[in-house]
C-alpha cells in the first residue's frame, strides 16, 4: 500500500540509503526540529476548561449583621442556572427549616435568584444553604452562608463546593482517548499513510467511545436529578440537549465504520465540537471561546491519535516495505500544525483563565495545567529524538524507535488523562477570586496578621492579628493605610474596631482598582509609641457574572489574524511537500511570533484597563476649564454620571449600593491621573467594572468637558483622626 502524497523531500540522483542522501535528510530534519522547539518554547497549551456555578455574591451579604429582618434573599452566580435543579433553603441557629416564597430568576441573563422571606426573622443567626446546577456545563455546585439580625455572626465566608460525580472524570478521559483515537486515525490516513486502523478494532474503538457517552451521560443525568428526574434532567436542559447530541454523534462514529476514514473524520469533528458545546468556554461573553476550543481539541486529537496510530504501525509492520524516513516526516508536518494548533488555543486560554502567572504554582488548576504541558513538552522532545536517531531507508524502524514511540504516545496519552482532575477544578482566575489574601508581618517587635476578604476590587474586610511582643503588652488601637503603587492615588485609611482579644476587623470599599497594592499597618500599643508594618498584594479584579461583553478589541482581531495567517502558511507549506517547505514554515512562524508579540504587549495593557489601540490622546486637557466649559462639564456630569458617583463625586449615587462594584471616589482619583488617562477611562471604560465606554455616546469635547468638571472635585480627604476620643 503506498502513500497518497509526492515524497516529502525532492528526489537525488544517488539512491536513498546514500549518504549525501541521508545527509540532506538530516539537515532538513534539524530545521524542522528547531520550529518544533522554538513553539514548545514560545506557547504553552491549555487543556479544556470546565467551571461551576460559584456563588459570587448575596444579599444579605456573607457574615453581615442587618438591624432588621430582610424581605429577600438574593444570590449572585458566576454562570446562568437551571431554576428547576437550584434550591435555596433558610436556616435557623438550631437547623430548622424556616418558610419562604418560592425561587425565582430574576429578569437578566440568568444568573440572579432570589426567595422571599415571607415570615420576620427575630434576633439570631441564620444560615442560607443553597444548591445549583450550571446551565452551560451541568455541574452540580451547593455551599451555604450565614448573617445575624441583631447580632454578630461568626467571621467566616461562605462555604461552596462542587457536588462532584466521582464518575465524570473518568468517563471524560476515556471519551477523550478514544475520540482522539478516531479522529486522529483518520488524520493519519488523510494526510501521512493510506493504511488505516483494521476494520474490527475501529469498530471495536467506536462502540466503546458509544458506550462511554452513554455511560456520562446517565452519569450526570443521576448526579444532577435523581433517578425520578433523568428523563427530564436528559431532554428539558440545555446541557442535557448537548448529551444528545454528543450520542448522535458517537452512534455516527459507529455507522462509519462502514463508510471509512474520511466520513469518520467528518463525523469525529462533529463530535469534538459537542464536547467544546459544553465547556466553560461556552459561558464566557467571548464570541471567538468555543471555537478555539473547538480547534485546541482538534489539534490534541490530530497530534495524539496519529502517533498512536503510527506506533502501532512501527510494532505491527516488522517485513513490510516502508520507507520510514518519508512517512516519519510526513508526520512530523501533522504534529508541528497540531502543535502550533494546541500552543495558539492554549495560550488564548490560559490568558483568559490563568488570572497571572503566579496562579500557574498557586492553584489547583495551575498545577494540573503545569503537569498536562510538562507531560506534552515531553512527547514533543521524543518527536524531535525520532526525527533525528530514526534509520531512514525501506527498512523498519530499531527497537529503540519502537519503545520511544510508545513512550511519547504515553506520555500524550497522561496528558489527556491530567484533564480529567480539570474537570472539578474551577479555572486558577475562579480559584483566585475565592481566596482572600492574607499576609504577616512584623511591626517593631509587633507581629500581625493582615488579612482582606475577598481581596478583590469593591466591599472588602479588612482582620488585623496582633501578636504582641509579651504577654502584659496591650494594644490600644490599630490603622491600616492601603496606598495603590502603581498610581500615585494618595492613601486609603482603614480604622478597624476589636471584635477580641487582639483582633480588630472593618469594612472598606474604597479598594476600587485591580493591581498592586501596599498596606501600612500601625500598631499603637498602651502607654508607647506607635510601630509600623508594611505588607505588599495585589488585589484582583471583581467576581462578576458571565454577561455580554464588549466588541472584541482591534488588537486582539490583529492577532488572531497573524496567528490565523501563520498557522496556514505553516499547514499549506508542510501538508503540501514541495521544495522550499523549511522556509515557508519559517515564515509562518515568524507571522505567528509576530501575532505573540502583540498580544502579550496589548493584553498587559488591557490588564490594567488601558484601551490597547486607539486614538493618541493628548496628557493636558486641550479645552481650556472656564466657566462655559465647567458649565457644560456639570450637565453632562448630572446626565451620565451622577446617579453612580454622586453629586460630589464621591461614589455614593443612589445607584451605587446596587453594583456589583463600587463607583471610584472622583475626590481621590481626579488628582492621581493626568487629563489624558481621565478621558481614556471616560472614553473606553474600566475593565472589571461596571464604568460604560462613553465614547459613542459624547464626543471627544464633551469629554474634555466633563473631565474639566471632574477635576473640580479634586482633594484629599483622611478618616485618619489621632486626636479623636478614645484613640
Amino acid at each position: 500500500m503506498r502513500p497518497c502524497f509526492s515524497a516529502l523531500w525532492p528526489s537525488s540522483s544517488s539512491g536513498p540509503g546514500s549518504s549525501s542522501s541521508v545527509a540532506a535528510v538530516r539537515k532538513r530534519m534539524r530545521r524542522r526540529i528547531s520550529i518544533l522547539l522554538g513553539l514548545l518554547l514560545a506557547l504553552l497549551p491549555a487543556g479544556v476548561i470546565f467551571a461551576h456555578a460559584n456563588l459570587i455574591r448575596s444579599e444579605p451579604a456573607a457574615g453581615a449583621r442587618l438591624d432588621q429582618s430582610p424581605s429577600e434573599i438574593r444570590l449572585w452566580f458566576s454562570e446562568p442556572v437551571e431554576p428547576a435543579y437550584t434550591r435555596v433553603q433558610l436556616l435557623d441557629s438550631a437547623g430548622r427549616a424556616l418558610p419562604t416564597g418560592e425561587l425565582r430568576v430574576l429578569p437578566g441573563d440568568g444568573t440572579v435568584v432570589a426567595v422571599a422571606v415571607t415570615s420576620p426573622l427575630a434576633e439570631g443567626i441564620y444560615t442560607v444553604a443553597w444548591r445549583t446546577m450550571s446551565r452551560v456545563d451541568g455541574h452540580i455546585t451547593e455551599g451555604s452562608f450565614s448573617f445575624g439580625v441583631g447580632v454578630t455572626p461568626p467571621r467566616t465566608g461562605p462555604a461552596t463546593g462542587a457536588a462532584g460525580n466521582p464518575l465524570e472524570a473518568p468517563l471524560r478521559t476515556v471519551v477523550f482517548l478514544l475520540a482522539a483515537w478516531l479522529v486522529g486515525g483518520a488524520l493519519f490516513w488523510l494526510f501521512v499513510y493510506r493504511a488505516d486502523w483494521p476494520e474490527t478494532l475501529t469498530l471495536g474503538v467506536a462502540l466503546g467511545l458509544q458506550l462511554a457517552v452513554l455511560f456520562w451521560t446517565l452519569a450526570w443525568g443521576l448526579a444532577a436529578g435523581g433517578a425520578e428526574r433523568l428523563f427530564d434532567t436528559v431532554f428539558n436542559t440545555q446541557l442535557g440537549r448537548v448529551f444528545i447530541a454528543r450520542n448522535v454523534f458517537a452512534l455516527g462514529l459507529v455507522l462509519s465504520t462502514l463508510w471509512g476514514p474520511g466520513a469518520r473524520l467528518g463525523i469525529g469533528l462533529g463530535f469534538l465540537g459537542t464536547v467544546s458545546l459544553g465547556s466553560h468556554a461556552a459561558a464566557t461573553a467571548d464570541p471567538l471561546a468555543v471555537f478555539i476550543d473547538w480547534a485546541h481539541l482538534i489539534g490534541a486529537a490530530a497530534w495524539a491519535g496519529g502517533l498512536m496510530r503510527l506506533a502501532a504501525l512501527a510494532w505491527s509492520s516488522r517485513g513490510q516495505k516502508i520507507d520510514w524516513g518519508r512517512l516519519v516526516g510526513r508526520f512530523s508536518n501533522l504534529a508541528m500544525v497540531s502543535v502550533v494548533l494546541i500552543g495558539l488555543t492554549g495560550l488564548y486560554r490560559a490568558w483568559q483563565e490563568l488570572g497571572e502567572p503566579a496562579a500557574l504554582v498557586d492553584t489547583a488548576w495551575g498545577r494540573l495545567l503545569l503537569a498536562k504541558t510538562a507531560a506534552a513538552g515531553l512527547a514533543l522532545l521524543l518527536g524531535g529524538f525520532h526525527l533525528l536517531r530514526w534509520r531512514l531507508g525501506p527498512g523498519g524502524p530499531p527497537a529503540t524507535v519502537r519503545f520511544s514511540l510508545a513512550a511519547e504516545a504515553v506520555l500524550l496519552a497522561a496528558a489527556l488523562v491530567v484533564s480529567g482532575p480539570l474537570t472539578f477544578n474551577p479555572p486558577a482566575r475562579s480559584e483566585l477570586l475565592e481566596r482572600p489574601v492574607r499576609l504577616e508581618g512584623l511591626a517593631g517587635e509587633w507581629g500581625f496578621e493582615l488579612e482582606v476578604r475577598p481581596g478583590r476590587v469593591g466591599d472588602n474586610e479588612v482582620v488585623v492579628r496582633v501578636e504582641p511582643p509579651t504577654p502584659d503588652a496591650r494594644v490600644r488601637a490599630v490603622f491600616v493605610r492601603f496606598r495603590m503603587t502603581d498610581h500615585e492615588m494618595g492613601e486609603v485609611e482603614v480604622i478597624p474596631d476589636p471584635t477580641g482579644p487582639n483582633e480588630f476587623a472593618a469594612q472598606t470599599s474604597q479598594l476600587s482598582m485591580v493591581g498592586n497594592w501596599e498596606a501600612r499597618v500601625i500598631i499603637r500599643p498602651e502607654g508607647d509609641y506607635d510601630r509600623i508594618g508594611r505588607a505588599a498584594f495585589r488585589l484582583r479584579e471583581p467576581a462578576l457574572a458571565a454577561a455580554p461583553g464588549p466588541p472584541v478589541p482591534p488588537w486582539m482581531l490583529g492577532t488572531v489574524g497573524l496567528w490565523a495567517a501563520g498557522l496556514l502558511v505553516i499547514a499549506t507549506s508542510l501538508l503540501a511537500q514541495k521544495a522550499g517547505t523549511e522556509r515557508r514554515a519559517m515564515a509562518g512562524l515568524l507571522l505567528i511570533l509576530a501575532g505573540s508579540v502583540l498580544f502579550f504587549y496589548f493584553a498587559n495593557r488591557s490588564e490594567a484597563g488601558i484601551p490597547g489601540l486607539g486614538e493618541q490622546v493628548p496628557v493636558v486637557n486641550p479645552v481650556p476649564a472656564d466657566e462655559a466649559s465647567l458649565a457644560r462639564g456639570q450637565t453632562l456630569y448630572q446626565t451620565y454620571c451622577i446617579s453612580c458617583h454622586g453629586p460630589q463625586g464621591r461614589g455614593d449615587g443612589p445607584n451605587a449600593a446596587s453594583l456589583p462594584v463600587p463607583p471610584a471616589d472622583l475626590a481621590l482619583h481626579a488628582p492621581a491621573h493626568t487629563d489624558g488617562e481621565l478621558f481614556r477611562f471616560i472614553a473606553s471604560g474600566f475593565q472589571g467594572t461596571p464604568m460604560p465606554a462613553f465614547k459613542g455616546t459624547l464626543s471627544d469635547e464633551d469629554i474634555w468637558h466633563l473631565v474639566n468638571y471632574i477635576k473640580t472635585f479634586a482633594r484629599y480627604e483622611t478618616s485618619y483622626a489621632p486626636n479623636r476620643p478614645g484613640n
